[in-house]
């Protein structure tokens, strides 16, 4: 589970990468294409591309998994755990809203300097 490694080498090698690859992530967050949770693949029957790219984004990153979503989200959060994540992203246009807000997270992240990258890269 979370923070857990050597279940899956790719996911693994994804997040070794460390932040060069976030902008790729942050592209996959609308993709609905199923997939097995490379993080615990007994229970994910429901997974999606764009949820293991924002999973990956918060483990390489260290963002609270809830900062970006809405303040309800936030709320059921507390009490309902994953559930409400699932709730939400299921909402239709969460996926692209919840991929503005990482967009702009990320926009201003970087232009503050956090992150440096040779000029080559994007």
């Amino acid at each position: 589970m979370k923070g857990t490694s050597g279940i899956d080498a790719a996911y693994d090698a994804i997040v070794g990468a460390g932040e060069t690859v976030v902008p790729c992530l942050i592209q996959q967050v609308t993709n609905t294409t199923r997939m097995s949770d490379p993080r615990c693949p007994p229970l994910s029957d429901r997974i999606t591309v764009g949820d293991v790219a924002y999973f990956l984004i918060a483990d390489i990153t260290k963002l609270d998994f809830i900062e970006l979503l809405p303040p309800d989200v936030q709320r059921k959060y507390k009490t309902d755990g994953a559930y409400a994540y699932e709730s939400y992203i299921r909402r239709k246009g969460a996926r692209s809203q919840l991929q503005s807000r990482l967009l702009a997270w990320y926009r201003q992240k970087t232009s503050a300097g956090v992150i440096r990258y040779p000029t080559n890269q994007r």
